[in-house]
C-alpha cells in the first residue's frame, strides 16, 4: 500500500532529483524551516519562531575609590591694627591646608544593548518532500525511529547524528554540512558610556600664618601676628567631570539555548529499491488530527519539542533544552576621559571667629584685615571598578527557531512480507544514489 497523501519526509539529496521521484514533490512550506512537535490539542500546519533572539540588561553604574587633593594656599599681605586702628602694621603670609574631605567617585547610570544572537541549534539542511499517496518510500530515504531494534536494511545515518533538521532554503540542495551551535554569546550593540562629576566637602586651612614672615609696621613701630584661618567651602567642578569610554564593548558568556526537544534515531533505506514503510517508521503529517491517515498513530513524546538525531552521549527517549535561558556577563571597566583631575577651589574670606587672638594687655587688641588667598588644588589620578551586568533571561520561546508544526506519526502496521511493490509509511530522508 502507498504511504498515504500529504506524509512528508525529508531529501538529503539535490533540488533537482527531487524531480525525479515518482509520487513525491518538495514541500516548500518547509524551505528554512525547523518542526516542531504540536501541542497536544493542536494541529500541525502552524508557524512561529524567529532568527534571532536577544537579552535585556539592566542600567549598572561603576564606582571608584575614595579620593582626595592637597590644597596649598598662596601668600598675601594683609594689614592688623590695634588701639582701634591707631597703629596699623602689614605682613605677608600664606596658608597650608589639609586634604579636601575624601569622596568616593560613583557614574552615572547607563544602559546597554546587547546584539541578537541565531537561534539555530546544531544542524543540517534538508529538503522536506510530500507523499502523493501514489508510492512507498524511495531508495535512500531516511525514518525516524524510536525503538531498539533496527528494521532489516535501514540503518542510521551517521551525518545526522547529534543535529536538528532544518528544511534547506528555497529551491537549494540539502546540505550535510553541520551548521549552528547548541551554544552561543552576545556583544554589546554599539558601545555605552558613563558620566561623572564629584565634588569635595569642605576643608579649613591652618590658623597660623607661614612661619618667617615678619610684621612691617604701617604708622607704627611694630606689633604682634593675629593667627587666623580660612573656611574652605567646596572643592568641585572643573576637571572633576568626565566622560568614561568604553575599552573593550561588553560581552556575554557562552550558553545553551537550545529549544525544548526529543532524541530519536534518522534510519535510512538501504534495500536498494522503494520500500513498504517498517513498523513504528516515523513521519510528519501537517494536517489536523482528524485526519490522520488510518493505521498511523501520534509519537506523544515529541509534543512541543523539535527532534534531535541521536547520537554521540544521548539515547533516545532523552530530552533537552528550554523555553528560556540566561546568561552571565563577563567583567568590563572604562577609561576616564580626563585622567589625573583636578578641580576649581570656592574659599570664604578671613574667618570671622579668629582662632589664638594675640593680646598685648587688656586694651591693646589686635584686629585683622579681611582678605583672601589664592588656592591650588593637586590634581589625582583615579581608576573605576569593572562591574558585570545583571542580565534578563530571554522572553519565552523567543531562542525558538523559525518553525511549522507538525504531528510525528509512526506506522502501526507491519509490511506485507514479499509483496512485489513494498509500500510504506514513513518519514523519509533521502540521499540521492548515495549511502551514509
Amino acid at each position: 500500500m502507498p504511504v498515504p497523501s500529504g506524509i512528508n519526509f525529508a531529501w538529503l539529496g539535490t533540488h533537482a532529483a527531487v524531480a525525479s521521484l515518482t509520487g513525491w514533490s518538495r514541500n516548500t512550506a518547509l524551505d528554512a524551516k525547523y518542526v516542531l512537535g504540536a501541542s497536544a490539542a493542536g494541529d500541525g500546519g502552524g508557524t512561529g519562531g524567529q532568527a534571532t533572539h536577544t537579552h535585556t540588561a539592566t542600567d549598572h553604574t561603576h564606582t571608584g575609590p575614595s579620593h582626595n587633593h592637597t590644597l596649598t594656599g598662596s601668600n598675601v599681605t594683609a594689614t592688623q591694627s590695634h588701639d582701634g586702628g591707631a597703629t596699623n602694621f602689614s605682613f605677608g603670609h600664606g596658608h597650608t591646608a589639609s586634604n579636601s574631605a575624601s569622596v568616593a567617585i560613583v557614574t552615572s547610570s547607563s544602559a546597554t544593548v546587547f546584539a541578537g544572537a541565531n537561534n539555530d541549534p546544531q544542524y543540517v539542511k534538508v529538503i522536506f518532500i510530500e507523499s502523493a499517496g501514489t508510492n512507498d518510500i524511495p531508495d535512500d530515504a531516511v525514518g525516524l525511529y524510536a525503538e531498539a531494534t533496527d528494521p532489516t536494511d535501514w540503518a542510521e545515518v551517521t551525518a545526522l547524528k547529534d543535529h536538528h533538521l532544518k528544511g534547506a532554503g528555497t529551491a537549494a540542495d540539502a546540505d550535510l554540512s553541520s551548521a549552528g551551535s547548541a551554544t552561543h554569546t552576545h556583544s554589546e550593540s554599539g558601545a555605552h558610556s558613563h558620566t561623572t562629576d564629584h565634588t569635595h566637602g569642605a576643608s579649613t586651612s591652618t590658623n597660623a600664618p607661614k612661619s618667617g614672615l615678619g610684621a612691617t609696621a604701617v604708622g607704627g613701630t611694630g606689633g604682634a601676628k593675629v593667627r587666623h584661618n580660612h573656611a574652605i567651602s567646596s572643592v568641585s567642578g572643573g576637571g572633576g567631570a568626565g566622560t568614561l569610554t568604553t575599552t573593550t564593548p561588553a560581552t556575554l558568556q557562552s550558553s545553551n539555548g537550545e529549544a525544548p526537544f526529543t532524541v530519536l534515531k534518522a534510519l535510512q533505506n538501504q534495500t536498494g529499491a522503494e520500500a513498504q514503510a517498517p513498523l513504528d517508521i516515523i513521519g510528519f503529517w501537517f494536517g489536523t488530527r482528524a485526519s490522520i491517515p488510518t493505521d498511523w498513530s501520534e509519537t506523544t513524546a515529541a509534543r512541543d519539542k523539535f527532534v534531535k538525531v541521536k547520537g554521540t552521549g544521548t539515547a533516545v527517549g532523552d530530552t533537552g533544552g528550554a523555553d528560556q535561558h540566561g546568561h552571565t556577563s563577563d567583567w568590563h571597566n572604562h577609561a576616564i576621559g580626563t585622567n589625573p583631575h583636578s578641580h576649581t577651589i570656592v574659599v570664604a574670606g578671613f574667618a570671622s571667629s579668629v582662632s589664638g587672638v594675640a593680646w598685648i594687655s587688656p586694651d591693646f587688641v589686635l584686629d585683622h584685615s579681611a582678605h583672601t588667598h589664592t588656592w591650588t588644588v593637586g590634581s589625582k589620578t583615579v581608576s573605576f571598578y569593572g562591574v558585570q551586568i545583571a542580565v534578563a533571561s530571554n522572553t519565552s520561546q523567543t531562542n525558538y527557531p523559525e518553525y511549522v508544526r507538525g504531528i510525528l506519526i509512526k506506522n502501526t502496521v507491519a509490511p506485507f512480507a514479499g509483496a512485489a511493490t513494498r509500500s510504506v509509511h514513513t518519514m523519509a530522508i533521502g540521499l540521492g544514489s548515495s549511502r551514509l
